[in-house]
């Protein structure tokens, strides 16, 4: 997962640009990843959607599913 964020074949991260968000990321090869956003809500919910997209189906997920996972992890 963290290869293919790395070299942007993820559509997670434009789909958390398209909400709201507004963050910024560092991919390491390591397998980390740094978020930055502007509070502490919005880094954990990018957090969380990246981490619960890397279990569900090998992070290949479309709008309609992110909006469900977003409106689940947001509350």
């Amino acid at each position: 997962m963290t290869i293919r964020l790395f070299l942007g074949e993820s559509p997670i991260l434009s789909l958390l640009e398209k909400r709201k968000y507004k963050f910024e990321t560092a991919i390491g090869m390591n397998g980390k990843i740094w978020i930055n956003a502007k509070s502490i809500k919005d880094t954990i919910i990018c957090c969380n959607v990246i981490k619960y997209a890397e279990s569900y189906k090998c992070g290949d997920i479309d709008e309609i599913e992110f909006k469900a996972l977003h409106r689940k992890l947001s509350n």
